[in-house]
């Protein structure tokens, strides 16, 4: 064989040997997606089919130049490859094994790790076609014209039907997103958030530039409060419309299947529906979150980690419409170190002044999350220091996590997606630091009780604030009211629309006379804007939110407040009878019943228990 025969036909072997490769890879991240477990067949075949295109970019080039070096290092006989060929056939084999199970370059979410059948046959699948692509160049480079014909015509097929499967609708629904009957919907729940460390809630540090940018165009609510401070409740209440004591969805106790979710409905009016959350246990399947979803995943990591993922899912899911829920775990206590993670710019700009010795464990081996616990139960105590240093970290953290949602606002910019999408910015719940003398969160005070709730719509002409009370379960029946063919069952959420602005907000609604904090266990809070009363078995509370925003003085003794006290607890028992009408229409039970068993193993038991869990009223 010629020289330059040996050239063409180590050209054409690699370029198989590529498309080989890109394909398998492909195939793996398809498997990981789970895009056919749903249906979504034409999305799985878009995604691969670009996956595969977006493969050969990155192996290409190495495979060609693997070919050529393979023809330069030929034996005696001008046709195998000698010595230095076959121990450059291996790197290759290497190479092609680490590209396709996502190492070079690597994959944030898709590359199988080390745990479990599953992923150990992906590495052996990927082994297996590394061989069989470097066998591929190997043969081009020591095979016939006929072989080298018959790679070439293999190389056009496959380009052609990935480019093909690149073109084809993105999902299994026709429609396209139009505002104002078809938006895209992105409802972003950032964990652990509390309104008033927010720049665009007043907060006097730089904490979150992006988000204000964000809330600069849209609407912000001043008075938002979650109906329960803790991450599986609140969430499960977000999704549902419904307090904790109606949906019942508890520390082993599933959502009930009486019960319909917001993702549910959103399916059911043709939209594609897609959830990449925390693989925190509380956002567990078992729960019902996966409910309604056509795509339901939990990448590990940080925000980065997770908008690397996001980038990639926006892709495959085209113009929409499409529901998306994103969840952020980024500002939530930590169970490992410090008790809040930042990256490093941050922490130095905002908790580098700190010149003590605390390293955020104790003389117990109690760190993070475990040792704010401790402080919970009386086992140790933080000097005022300390704790402002525990603040500052907080703050670092936020600063961090908006830099990730400046990424993600900039990406949906690019995408256009802003101009057909409703954007919702809100929390589960805020964060302590011994305002009423506990950290971590699970009171219904303001500082865990209050969360940030951000809407932009399509119509929403610039920014401003709303003043009226709002709750997190007035998400699923905003939405509804917005979108059409969107339809979920009359619950405790009340429409907050017609303060969103623009021409096609619905106009009716009243604004809430109240908000319940339900925290179960005969313990309740009942908002008024202008009071809010407290009580649980130690007895009650009331403060003046006007007069005493910090919540520093209970007026519950006192005579010239009787009246208010009264008609807190009026509507405390209206919210509870309302509660019990609604769980007998789901036809359920007490509290904590009609759902399936959602048990908890020990080892999950362990690393919530780190995160600051299963401590008194401490979630």
């Amino acid at each position: 064989m010629t020289a330059r025969a040996g050239l063409l036909a180590a050209t054409a072997g690699a370029c198989v040997a590529a498309l080989i490769a890109s394909a398998a890879r492909a195939a793996l991240m398809a498997l990981k997606d789970a895009y056919h477990a749903t249906d979504l067949h034409q999305l799985a075949l878009r995604s691969a089919a670009r996956d595969t295109l977006e493969g050969l970019l990155w192996c290409l080039p190495a495979a060609l130049i693997l070919g050529w070096l393979l023809v330069r290092t030929r034996g005696p006989d001008g046709r195998r490859p000698s010595s230095a060929g076959r121990l450059l056939a291996l790197v290759g084999v290497i190479a092609a094994y680490a590209f396709i199970v996502g190492r070079l370059p690597p994959l944030v979410f898709h590359a199988p790790g080390f745990d479990g059948g599953k992923a150990w046959a992906a590495h052996a699948l990927g082994a297996a076609t590394a061989l069989t692509a470097v066998s591929v160049v190997w043969r081009a480079v020591a095979g016939s014209p006929r072989f080298v014909r018959a790679v070439s015509v293999a190389a056009v097929v496959v380009l052609l039907l990935a480019a093909f499967g690149a073109t084809r609708s993105p999902g299994r629904r026709a429609e396209q997103a139009a505002w104002p009957g078809r938006p895209n919907v992105i409802l972003i729940s950032l964990d652990t958030v509390r309104a008033d460390h927010l720049g665009c809630y007043g907060y006097e540090h730089d904490t979150t530039p992006a988000l204000d940018a964000f809330a600069r165009q849209a609407v912000r609510f001043e008075r938002a409060y979650t109906p329960q401070p803790w991450t599986l409740t609140a969430h499960m209440s977000l999704l549902t419309g419904l307090t904790p004591s109606v949906h019942g969805v508890l520390e082993e106790t599933a959502l009930p299947r009486a019960i319909p979710t917001l993702a549910e409905a959103f399916s059911a009016a043709g939209y594609l529906t897609a959830a990449v959350l925390d693989p925190v246990v509380w956002l567990d399947a078992r729960y019902g979150f996966a409910r309604g979803f056509d795509v339901f995943q939990r990448p590990y990591g940080s925000a980065e980690r997770k908008n690397a993922y996001v980038t990639r899912l926006l892709d495959d899911l085209g113009g929409g419409p499409f529901f998306l829920f994103l969840h952020y775990y980024d500002a939530h206590s930590d169970k490992d170190r410090l008790p809040y993670d930042a990256d490093r710019q941050d922490h130095e700009r905002f908790a580098s002044w700190y010149e003590g010795d605390f390293s955020g464990c104790d003389g117990q081996a109690r760190c993070a999350s475990d040792l704010l616990k401790a402080v919970n139960a009386g086992q140790t105590s933080l000097p005022a220091d300390v704790v402002a240093y525990v603040r500052s970290l907080y703050d670092a953290g936020l600063r961090s996590l908006d830099r990730q949602l400046g990424h993600l606002f900039d990406d949906l910019e690019r995408r256009g997606l802003l101009a057909d999408s409703i954007v919702i910015v809100t929390s589960d719940h805020g964060e302590a630091f011994l305002e009423h003398g506990r950290v971590l969160h699970g009171d219904l005070y303001e500082h865990t009780a209050r969360v940030p709730l951000i809407v932009r719509t399509p119509d929403t002409q610039g920014g401003g604030a709303v003043d009226e009370l709002a709750s997190l379960v007035d998400v699923a029946p905003t939405l509804a009211a917005l979108c059409v063919d969107v339809e979920m069952p009359p619950g405790q959420g009340r429409s907050f629309a017609h303060a969103l602005g623009g021409e096609r907000a619905p106009s009716s609604g009243e604004p809430r006379e109240y908000v319940l904090l339900d925290q179960g266990r005969d313990t309740y809070g009942v908002h008024t804007g202008a009071f809010k009363l407290i009580r649980s078995g130690e007895g009650e509370e009331l403060y003046d939110l006007r007069a005493d925003p910090g919540e520093r003085r209970n007026l519950v003794s006192e005579q010239d407040t009787s009246a208010d006290v009264i008609r807190l607890r009026q509507l405390g028992e209206l919210a509870a009878g309302q509660s019990r009408r609604l769980r007998d229409e789901f036809e359920l039970g007490d509290p904590g019943q009609g759902g399936a068993d959602a048990p908890l193993d020990p080892a999950e038991r362990e690393v919530l228990r780190q995160l600051g869990y299963f401590e008194d009223g401490d979630r």
